[in-house]
């Protein structure tokens, strides 16, 4: 026990590079600077191994054979998910380089770029289950690439997200459309849906329809977006309208014509219905 205190202290590896050996009860532990902390054991008196992490130390000597200096180098590994070949999963097993910055000091890995990052999968496995994910649920996915549920939704927005860009999207709308589709018939319970009247296309999905949640999204896409907008075109739903005339102050308001057809018929249906009655 009393032993193990003769190699307590601090080594200077390098210009700034300390490593800090303590003792915590029996047990030795090391530190390389902006490292964590990992426990040691004895090899012998003199030397010392760690089995965390996968280190090479190597002693550069000169044409004498007297040490001149120390190269600490140190792996991570790594297990990736892959494509599956014939119906079997693919596990990658990978030794990735660890690096050390001479400015700050601080210690990062060399991760491939076709691995996602901070992801136990590949690029190319990710963009296989997002395309799954187009066809079935994800709890169907999930138990194909065996993944839980709840990580294949996450993969599968995070890409989407990426994919749909909404910034570039909404940069070139001028005219918008405002309308709703209900979640369940009879509800009364509707989300809100975006288009750009000129492409024809969806723009966004919002989740209810409320005065608060439709501000804050335009708001949240900026000023100039809202300034560029000059036709909305929506229902007689005074929600809808006072939104437009908050957050497009250069926008006309055009009502969709199904309403107004519909107000139409509805007061001509209501004064036959009436003259009716007088015969």
């Amino acid at each position: 026990m009393t032993l193990l205190k003769w190699y307590v202290g601090k080594y200077e590896l390098a210009s700034g590079i300390i490593i800090s050996i303590s003792k915590h009860d029996s047990q030795l532990k090391v530190q390389v600077t902006g490292n964590r902390e990992l426990p040691i054991f004895a090899k012998s008196k003199s030397v010392f191994y760690y089995k965390v992490e996968q280190a090479q130390l190597s002693f550069n000597k000169n044409k004498n054979w007297v040490v001149e200096s120390m190269t600490l180098l140190q792996y991570d590994t790594r297990k990736v998910q892959d494509l599956k070949i014939s119906a079997r999963e693919v596990w990658l097993h990978l030794r990735v380089s660890q690096f050390v910055c001479p400015t700050c000091n601080r210690y990062f890995l060399d991760i491939p770029k076709w691995i996602m990052p901070s992801k136990s999968y590949t690029k190319r496995q990710a963009k296989w289950i997002f395309e799954l994910c187009k066809q079935q649920a994800f709890t169907q996915v999930g138990a194909l690439v065996n993944l839980s549920n709840k990580t294949v939704e996450r993969l599968f927005y995070e890409m989407a997200e990426k994919l749909i860009n909404l910034p570039k999207r909404y940069a070139q709308v001028r005219k918008l459309g405002i309308d709703e589709i209900s979640h369940r018939k009879g509800k009364k319970d509707y989300a809100c849906v975006l288009t750009d009247l000129e492409r024809g296309i969806e723009l966004d999905v919002l989740p209810d329809r409320k005065k608060e949640t439709l501000k804050a999204h335009f708001q949240s896409l900026g000023i100039d977006f809202c300034n560029q907008i000059e036709v909305v075109c929506c229902d007689i739903w005074k929600t809808y309208i006072n939104v437009v005339k908050e957050c497009f102050p250069n926008a006309e308001i055009v009502i969709d014509r199904f309403h107004v057809v519909k107000a139409i018929n509805d007061v001509l249906d209501f004064l036959r219905k009436s003259v009716r009655r007088e015969f």
